[in-house]
């Protein structure tokens, strides 16, 4: 997948399996997407932790994780942009304890799309989510 870096994206560099800590990451997402409507911030939220996670469980860092929006930018995204999240590692193949878990299924269930891009020095882990939050009901508890 063609990343859409650019000055539509965030990042945080993670030089150890623990630094920065998970609270911290998780932090510095809801800093960085604070424009997102709450919905697909809750969305990312979500898939950074486990994308994230999974980088940490079988990937060698350091670890970067970006946040990029397709349109507008971080600050001012549109309501047809598209989020990308990804984690780069430094393990250049997936390796046999690499499979399909829980974390996994949930990156799937919340992401339009996912996948894994491989290169020599390693590997990224991405997902991307719509921004259109139209089909998604949210039943009142109270009626």
């Amino acid at each position: 997948m063609t990343m859409p870096w650019g000055d539509k994206q965030a990042m945080l560099i993670m030089p150890t399996d623990d630094d920065p800590p998970t609270a911290v990451v998780r932090d510095w997402i809801g800093g960085a997407l604070v424009a997102v409507p709450e919905l697909v911030r809750m969305k990312a939220a979500f898939v950074t932790a486990e994308l994230v996670a999974h980088a940490r469980r079988h990937g060698r860092p350091p670890y970067v994780l970006h946040l990029s929006v397709s349109t507008g930018s971080m600050i001012a995204p549109r309501a047809d942009s598209t989020l990308v999240l990804a984690v780069d590692d430094s393990a250049p193949e997936l390796g046999a304890s690499w499979t399909f878990r829980s974390g996994l299924v949930l990156i799937g269930a919340l992401s339009r799309r996912w996948g894994v891009d491989q290169r020599p020095q390693g590997k990224t882990v991405w997902a991307e989510l719509a921004f259109d939050t139209s089909e998604v009901e949210t039943p009142d508890p109270l009626a």
